[in-house]
């Protein structure tokens, strides 16, 4: 039986929800997709890339390796202070399911991650009837999502439109491996230095090339990658990040 639900005032008015504090069981892959609008703030912590969606691109931001997903995690699962956590890991335990029949979306919540145990613990889904206050905050980070994920896609189509992304094989040194991080794109800087005015405007009114310029200045951050994961390297000699049979090239 599926733990995720429409949010009803019949189900849910005496019951209380709780936000995610333990993130392990939601970034398994050590990879977590963004919106144009967070790059800044993502940018000064991650290193992101862009992946294929179909015939579009998103963004995506690398926040471990291997069998070491969690490397801005503490011990608990929770996200390392003054560290931004992206948009679609704070919604949730809610997400939007699409209607069937009207298009209109449904509000949802997996009850598994986020109902509370506890009566007197969490916040309230309704107050007098209507949407609490913590509720109504998760409603519009929901509604911001949807809108900028139209716009997100938009930036980044134009730049691979553009034939601003290449192909990036991300290279990482992890003590005693080695690995590379396959199915990524990143900014072609020579390209981008040799566009003209009008190119460069067309991609700044769609808020492209403000995410080329982050793209690039992230990559500094995968010394911080390779230094967290040797880090919580284990002492085993034999120890290898990846499953027994798995490739170095890790797919994404």
């Amino acid at each position: 039986m599926t733990s995720i639900v429409p949010v009803t005032k019949d189900r849910h008015t005496n019951l209380r929800w709780i936000p995610i504090h333990d993130f392990r069981p939601l970034i398994n892959s050590g990879f977590v997709t963004l919106l144009n609008s967070e790059l800044a703030q993502v940018a000064r912590h991650y290193t992101f890339g862009f992946c294929r969606r179909n015939d579009d691109f998103i963004a995506t931001c690398i926040l471990g390796v291997g069998d070491k997903p969690h490397l801005f995690l503490n011990e608990d699962g929770s996200w390392l202070e003054n560290h931004y956590i992206p948009a679609k890991l704070r919604v949730l335990p809610f997400h939007l399911e699409p209607g069937a029949e009207n298009g209109k979306s449904t509000l949802c919540i997996d009850e598994k991650l986020g109902l509370s145990s506890h009566s007197s613990e969490g916040n309230h889904f309704f107050t007098e009837g209507k949407p609490s206050p913590a509720l109504r905050e998760i409603m519009n980070l929901i509604q911001h999502i949807q809108l900028d994920q139209k716009a997100s896609d938009k930036a980044f189509r134009a730049l691979a439109s553009a034939g601003l992304l290449m192909p990036w094989g991300v290279d990482l040194n992890l003590g005693k491996f080695n690995a590379t991080l396959n199915g990524f794109y990143q900014v072609n800087t020579e390209l981008l230095a040799s566009l003209p005015g009008k190119d460069l405007e067309e991609l700044n009114q769609l808020g492209a090339l403000n995410a080329a310029f982050l793209q690039i200045f992230s990559m500094q951050h995968i010394d911080t990658l390779q230094s967290k994961f040797t880090q919580t390297e284990s002492d085993e000699p034999n120890s290898s990040p990846f499953s027994s049979g798995e490739s170095d090239k890790i797919p994404v």
